[in-house]
């Protein structure tokens, strides 16, 4: 059983000293292997994490509506071409830091990430909250992946599924100016 240990050994080592000898006779054809293997693992890492989003949003309901009828924007976040052209900020509700006393919803935003490094996978959680009880009217939840490119020229790329925003208002506040 020694002998057949120490033989395989005795062959990973002599493959390594093989290969380090061919890397250093062709430096310019290694640097190229490496480079496409490089290549090749980012390729295979972001195909990963895209079919893993899509397995998550086919199995978890992206737009939760959790009240029964349709509610009106805050009467103070309506500019004059209606809800959807606001004063103040882009949405029929604000986010909970810039809520003031009198909106009647706030919203909030979590992003968690669940890899960080190249690329990164993050699930967003955006949710339109009652400001005088604090229940949930409605919930989106979407997940992204942005990066693992080989080469950036422009921008990383990026893959995503869930509702937008403009989804989830339409889902629960009334049209209207």
């Amino acid at each position: 059983m020694k002998i057949s240990t120490t033989l395989a050994f005795a062959g990973i080592k002599t493959g390594v000293m093989g290969l380090l000898r061919w890397m250093a006779r062709h430096p310019f054809l290694a640097l190229v292997v490496m480079l496409l293997a490089w290549r090749l693992h980012g390729e295979v890492m972001k195909a990963y994490w895209d079919r893993k989003i899509d397995q998550w949003c086919e199995n978890e309901p992206m737009l939760q509506i959790l009240v029964t009828e349709r509610v009106p924007p805050d009467p103070g976040r309506i500019g004059p071409l209606g809800p959807y052209v606001p004063l103040k900020p882009q949405f029929p509700a604000g986010s909970k830091s810039e809520y003031v006393a009198g909106d009647v919803y706030y919203m909030t935003w979590v992003e968690e990430i669940i890899r960080d490094g190249s690329p990164q996978v993050t699930k967003f959680t955006t949710e339109i909250v009652l400001s005088r009880t604090g229940e949930i009217l409605a919930r989106a939840i979407g997940y992204g992946r942005s990066g693992g490119d080989f080469i950036v020229v422009d921008h990383f790329s990026s893959h995503a599924c869930g509702p937008t925003d403009g989804q989830l208002f339409d889902a629960i506040f009334m049209r209207g100016g």
